[in-house]
């Protein structure tokens, strides 16, 4: 065992990680959300205190990364809506601390520090289990407590629950990628822009980079934790050649309908599986590693990236329709 690991693993024990950089923070909302969903406290206050507690004492969070819609009904969410996941999300809260220090300190040793980070765990009023904004300039992490458990009930495979170490490791990729990367940072926040989509190959590139970052992440979780789905291990590689040339024409692609159909859980195709892009875009993103290494390809854009994006697209649809998920993005070179 190499020292920096057995250092990790004794940080990890005792819960005292403590390398995510001199600027980085990592604020948990859920102190506040626990007090204010103690069974012992009014129930018919809740939803007044969840606001004043939990959103506006959060003003960075709620409106900059997680949307405030005018219709949301926080007494729903905090009244019915949250009743059935509040002890899974007890135990995502409790798994998840240690495992996002973990996830910084191996980031940091493969691709170097990036400063300025801010790291939320909170509810994110089911938005989303994990997302990366850039506000003021700077990539602002949110792991959704929320969403992540209804993950682990639904999602998930059961065998590996709370082994949250690649779908934190896909997040927090993201913050690194914006952090060096200004085309890729300024593209953030419209990447599934509903009225102005990014062309494809950019989408197909940031998410598969991280997907594939995680794959090689996650320790003894599963392909299927990595790729956020139980199908797309075996349903992909069947279409994987037919799909990669499709995208070799649409690497410019704005269209909603193609984002929707290859990135979303609710595409309307049936002749690929939902979020094919994740899995596609992993297989591209270990092709252009294997040529570039991480810390470069991290730093590619423009033309430069869309003709990376393009070969390794190519490449696939010349590949047998068969992949071996246990080894795919395990060889990372930094």
């Amino acid at each position: 065992m190499s020292s920096k690991l057995a250092l990790l693993l004794a940080c990890i024990a005792i819960g005292a990680c403590s390398d995510r950089g001199p600027e980085t923070r990592i604020v948990s909302v859920m102190p506040a959300f626990w007090s204010v969903m103690d069974p012992k406290s009014p129930a018919d206050t809740r939803a007044a205190r969840f606001q004043q507690s939990v959103i506006a004492a959060q003003p960075g969070l709620y409106g900059p990364v997680i949307p405030l819609g005018a219709d949301f009904s926080y007494e729903q969410y905090v009244g019915e809506q949250l009743a059935p996941l509040l002890p899974t999300m007890r135990e995502v809260d409790a798994h998840m601390r240690p495992q996002i220090d973990a996830g910084l300190v191996q980031l940091r040793e493969r691709v170097g520090d990036v400063g300025g980070l801010t790291i939320y765990i909170a509810p994110s009023l089911f938005s989303s289990n994990g997302q990366v904004r850039v506000v003021d300039d700077r990539p602002v992490v949110m792991f959704g407590v929320d969403v992540q458990a209804y993950a682990e009930l639904e999602l998930l495979p059961a065998a590996s629950r709370y082994d949250m170490r690649a779908y934190i490791a896909h997040e927090l990729l993201h913050a690194f990628h914006y952090g060096v990367n200004p085309e890729m940072r300024h593209a953030a926040n419209t990447l599934f822009d509903e009225k102005s989509p990014a062309p494809l190959y950019l989408n197909l590139w940031i998410e598969g980079l991280a997907t594939c970052v995680s794959m090689s992440m996650d320790g003894d979780g599963s392909v299927e934790r990595a790729l956020m789905s139980d199908r797309l291990p075996a349903e992909l590689p069947p279409v994987l050649p037919a799909l990669a040339r499709e995208l070799v024409v649409k690497l410019d692609s704005r269209s909603l309908v193609d984002t929707r159909d290859l990135f979303w859980l609710g595409g309307e195709r049936s002749d690929i599986p939902p979020r094919s892009a994740y899995g596609i875009g992993a297989l591209v993103a270990e092709d252009v590693l294997a040529r570039r290494g991480l810390a470069a390809a991290m730093r590619l854009s423009g033309a430069e990236l869309r003709r990376e994006v393009g070969t390794a697209l190519a490449r696939l649809a010349q590949r047998p329709a068969a992949v071996d998920w246990s080894a795919a993005c395990h060889s990372i070179e930094s």
